[in-house]
């Protein structure tokens, strides 16, 4: 249940504690280059197989049934016919996307029994890593050294295409080049990448997520948060678009299943597709987040968050739509809110002071140290200084502005008038120019799948409004002003009526009318559109006045940032460091264990379904989130009442100190023999800062129990034929 948070007491270690000495910390994000490297380490703490089976080049192993799943997100191969298992936090995008009135998924869950009922689910992909490579020396030479940022950026990227065509040449892969440590290493990065992916399984919202926003990144949890996909392939078994004639994925290699679950102190690693972490950042970033940039955020985000809710309230078709954003939405305005009580604590700052006295003492401790980076510290200082202002007017345009689904669509039709302005021959350009119009409805189509014009108006009107309110000339557009003031009154919702009433970016039959046949005339109708006028000009504002300051910072902050880095290394010469997450493949690993937020107060590492109902018993009059289906709640009270002891060794959910950042919502949890014994959900409460600062006394992550998830499949679904597939080890 949701605690006030009270004040953090000896939370924060010292934050490179773990750099100065050689002992293996429970904190690290490896990446599959360091499995080797840090084995040993992995075998005192209990692992019992063997490296190459985590991963290998040379063959088959663990890291073949890991998927990065969308965009951001993971889940693992659990057949040898293409079924792959995630979080439902990750498939929730999807599942509201696809559900409507009449097959309201969000309601009633899906099951496919048969493979020609699974539903095939466009814009989604899983992509498996093929090969990472590090390519440091044929990127960084002693000329490219000498060269400014910018010069040094444009050289790499180009370099970096070489290779890119090189891997992928021949083959069906795609690939790009990732910078680790701010561009100290540079690595290749190869993936199959599998755009037919289809639905087979999905429990009900109010099971998967029972305890909703409620619960959001608390302990204790109780949800059968978990959906089952399936990835689909062409004859050569090559990854492929969606396609009625292709076939089940065989992939290289998948899990099986644990029986018998962990207990208390078992050893638990977790594969997965970490999205961010910043471990490296100095006082002067943490103030500027605590003090300007998270309190804007959050301000936006509540405002996001008011529409989308009034907006819903009693409106299945709007709730249909938004769901899934409104819950995104306001689960990382919570994590916002609870991370910047946490940064703002007196310890944790001291904690970054005293690593960067510390640094700087250790520099000036020689002459060579002291010319590499004895003014460093002093440097970033000054950084902040000069752009904070710039960072936070940035923060606002892409919160607020660009937060605006219709102006982020106005930006894709952007890159089809850019195009329009190539200087070729006519028949050249307008082929050009019809293949990108086609790629844009493609991509766009699903867009207004979730669009509800009300709803889009009402959140136009607010960020402008909440835009207009906090930032002022020269970053305001010159229209919003003349608009806003001369023709609409300084009102916000007549400005919003009238430029939706004529803008064909609100219309899906228009939009797609004039991306069929986009000729001079469509031009001159998407120029003459008010809309597409306000977004012009933010747009050209913002290229012109913002990100030209804002890219400087950006890469004054990236050499500084390599060089502090590179400062680290020498300091803790004898420590192993992983680079922040960046949504590339990571172990990490870790113990099953429980903890004591407070004085009196513990918390277990397992729950039970006794849980559902203790929740139940506490549910506000107007709240929804400890609400069950009347089906599952109705089998919980019988087998609660005839067959108790059936919940003996069912854990619903259990806690683990493996290190996860977003994006590793939906990674496998594996036991020491490399079996799956749960799905990765989120942190707790206290470890909500550990994208900046990692504490190993109340961190936690928050598994789903694989127990529970073969529970429900066997005892309330009855789902047969999708527990044929599993292979149980145990």
């Amino acid at each position: 249940m949701k605690n006030i948070r009270t004040v953090v007491i000896s939370i924060f270690v010292t934050i490179f504690s773990a750099f100065s000495t050689n002992a293996f910390a429970d904190e690290g994000l490896w990446t599959t280059a360091q499995i080797e490297e840090i084995y040993y380490e992995l075998q005192k703490l209990g692992i019992e197989v063997e490296s190459d089976f985590l991963f290998s080049e040379n063959k088959n192993a663990l890291h073949n049934a890991i998927f990065l799943f969308g965009n951001s997100g993971t889940a693992v191969a659990v057949s040898d016919s293409g079924l792959i298992l995630t979080s439902y936090d990750c498939a929730l995008p999807y599942i509201q996307k696809n559900s409507t009135l009449t097959l309201n998924m969000l309601n009633r869950g899906f099951y496919a029994k048969y493979k020609e009922e699974e539903m095939k689910i466009s814009g989604l992909k899983a992509s498996r890593l093929v090969l990472m490579q590090n390519v440091t020396d044929v990127l960084i030479t002693e000329e490219v050294e000498t060269l400014s940022e910018e010069l040094r950026e444009q050289v790499i990227r180009e370099k970096a295409q070489q290779l890119i065509i090189n891997a992928t040449k021949g083959t069906s892969y795609d690939a790009t080049v990732k910078a680790l440590f701010f561009g100290l290493e540079y690595w290749l990065v190869v993936t199959e990448d599998f755009y037919d992916v289809r639905l087979v399984f999905a429990p009900p919202m109010q099971t998967a997520m029972f305890g909703g926003i409620t619960d959001a990144w608390q302990w204790p949890r109780h949800n059968a948060n978990f959906a089952f996909f399936r990835i689909y392939a062409n004859a050569e078994n090559k990854a492929t678009y969606i396609a009625d004639e292709n076939k089940p994925y065989v992939p290289k290699f998948s899990v099986q299943l644990s029986s018998k679950g962990v207990k208390e102190n078992d050893f638990v690693m977790a594969y997965g597709y970490p999205a961010v972490t910043s471990r490296f950042l100095t006082s002067f970033a943490i103030n500027f987040i605590s003090d300007q940039q998270y309190p804007a955020i959050t301000k936006i985000r509540e405002k996001k968050i008011e529409v989308l809710r009034n907006a819903m309230n009693g409106q299945p078709f709007v709730t249909l739509k938004y769901a899934a954003k409104y819950y995104g939405i306001k689960r990382y305005f919570l994590k916002w809110s609870e991370e910047n009580e946490i940064l703002k604590q007196p310890d944790l700052l001291q904690t970054f002071l005293k690593r960067q006295q510390d640094f700087t003492t250790w520099a000036n401790r020689n002459t060579a140290r002291r010319s590499n980076y004895g003014t460093l510290i002093d440097e970033y200082e000054a950084l902040y200084k000069k752009y904070s202002d710039i960072i936070l007017v940035y923060t606002y345009l892409r919160e607020a502005v660009f937060g605006v689904e219709l102006l982020r669509l106005a930006e894709q039709v952007q890159i089809l008038l850019d195009i329009s302005n190539i200087n070729l021959a006519a028949d050249q350009r307008q082929i050009i120019m019809d293949k990108a119009a086609k790629q844009l409805r493609i991509e766009t189509d699903p867009f207004f799948d979730s669009f509800h014009r009300d709803v889009e108006r009402e959140m136009f009107e607010e960020m402008m409004r909440v835009y207009g309110e906090n930032i002022s000339a020269p970053y305001r557009p010159e229209i919003l002003d003349e608009f806003m003031k001369e023709k609409y009154q300084n009102s916000p919702l007549l400005f919003a009526n009238e430029v939706f009433n004529e803008s064909f970016l609100e219309s899906k039959a228009t939009f797609n009318r004039l991306m069929w046949e986009y000729t001079s005339a469509s031009k001159t109708e998407i120029l003459n559109d008010k809309l597409y006028q306000i977004f012009l000009q933010f747009h050209t504002m913002r290229e012109t006045q913002i990100m030209p300051q804002y890219n400087d910072f950006m890469y004054k902050f990236s050499q500084l940032s390599r060089k502090y880095i590179q400062g680290i290394k020498e300091m803790y010469s004898d420590s192993i460091f992983y680079p922040d997450a960046n949504n590339t493949l990571r172990l990490s690993v870790g113990k099953v264990k429980r903890y004591s937020p407070r004085d009196g107060v513990t918390y277990h590492a397992f729950t039970t379904p006794y849980g559902f109902f203790e929740k139940q018993k506490l549910v506000p009059i107007d709240s929804t989130d400890y609400l069950l289906p009347t089906r599952f709640n109705r089998f919980l009270s019988e087998e609660k009442d005839s067959a108790s002891k059936n919940w003996e060794n069912v854990s619903v959910c259990f806690l683990t100190n493996i290190h996860i950042s977003d994006g590793s919502s939906g990674s496998p949890v594996f036991n020491k023999n490399g079996n799956l014994v749960g799905i990765c959900l989120e942190r707790n409460e206290d470890a909500v800062a550990s994208d900046f600062l990692y504490q190993s006394t109340n961190y936690r992550s928050i598994a789903v129990d694989i127990r529970f998830v073969l529970y429900y499949l066997q005892k309330f679904e009855k789902a047969e034929k999708l527990l044929g597939e599993l292979k149980i080890a145990d």
